[in-house]
């Protein structure tokens, strides 16, 4: 009996002690090695998708440079021109003529180099009216047409660069660059004279209009206010100066 329960004993004790080949043994967790470089690079050749996103994202391009904004130049210029109610009666106005560059451009002798200077000096918007006699009456009192053209620039430089154009050449350079308004007769004749207190600068022309036996004397007064170049035209007996003057108001009031 006693050697029955010291084999028991035994049994047990190996059953607590040696049973480690059969159990299952728990292992703690391996931690995996850190990512590589090579591991987190995608094909792309940045460090994650989203910098990878962000640098493959379209890139938009700097703007580039507005040409000048000649919105709203018209419709100023306009307001610094001779209107019918500026004139004695028994002219008859002929329709009045808008000018971008390209316009202008057509109608004078250098077109490349009207174009460049114009747009060098900014030159925005141009208008010219004229007006003729309608009635002997009129055309006893002498006065026989008279017309206006007027350039709006962007600023006073590109103004003052056309003025000093113009003081420069003569009444040539007045219809280089095309203020000479194209509804009245040609010049034929232009010689200086004493300039008129009108605008910031001025310049003044006695003139001929038409050709041969028809040519018509008259004046010519040019002026500067501010970025506005204006050119008045009269053939016949008229004071040029004081249309000016009343266009040099306009140009002031209109900024």
């Amino acid at each position: 009996m006693r050697c029955a329960f010291l084999i028991l004993a035994s049994a047990l004790v190996l059953i607590a002690c040696g049973g480690g080949d059969s159990a299952e043994k728990v292992r703690s967790p391996t931690p995996s090695p850190a990512p590589t470089a090579t591991a987190v690079a995608t094909t792309s050749g940045f460090a994650s998708p989203t910098a990878a996103g962000i640098a493959g994202a379209p890139r938009t391009a700097a703007p580039a440079p507005s040409p000048v904004d000649s919105g709203g130049a018209e419709a100023l210029v306009r307001r610094v021109a001779l209107l019918s109610t500026d004139l004695p009666p028994g002219l008859t106005a002929r329709p009045p003529l808008s000018e971008d560059i390209e316009a202008a451009a057509r109608r004078v002798a250098d077109p490349a180099g009207f174009r460049e200077r114009a747009r060098q000096w900014e030159r925005l918007a141009a208008f010219h009216t004229g007006f003729e006699a309608a009635s002997v009456e009129t055309t006893r009192a002498g006065l026989q047409a008279v017309g206006s053209s007027t350039v709006r620039f962007a600023a006073e430089d590109g103004a003052r660069a056309q003025f000093d154009a113009m003081r420069t050449g003569g009444f040539d350079a007045v219809t280089a660059a095309g203020l000479k308004t194209p509804l009245l007769a040609d010049i034929a004749i232009a010689e200086t004279m004493t300039r008129p207190d009108v605008g910031d600068e001025s310049l003044a022309w006695r003139i001929a209009g038409g050709t041969g036996a028809s040519r018509v004397p008259g004046s010519a007064v040019a002026f500067r206010r501010g970025n506005y170049v204006v050119v008045v035209l009269v053939y016949g007996e008229g004071d040029a100066a004081s249309f000016a003057r009343t266009l040099d108001t306009r140009a002031r009031e209109t900024r």
